[in-house]
């Protein structure tokens, strides 16, 4: 998948994940980021996308995200 060659700086992932899914630039911008970072997820309203894109992984739909607390 051409999504893992690019990295995320540039809009290089992100668009390579546009590609792959099928859906809008402006839906992977986000997704691309937590792909960057090991600590990150994505987590999203957006049903659709999470069902495309859930195959690159770091990404969970809002309905089943549970906050946790986050240390400062």
């Amino acid at each position: 998948m051409r999504a893992w060659d690019q990295r995320a700086d540039g809009g290089g992932m992100s668009t390579g994940l546009a590609i792959d899914t099928g859906t809008h630039l402006f839906d992977t911008l986000y997704h691309a980021v937590a792909l960057e970072y090991a600590e990150a997820t994505l987590v999203t309203a957006d049903g659709r996308y999470c069902e495309k894109a859930s195959v690159f992984g770091r990404i969970i739909e809002l309905c089943d995200w549970t906050p946790t607390a986050i240390r400062i």
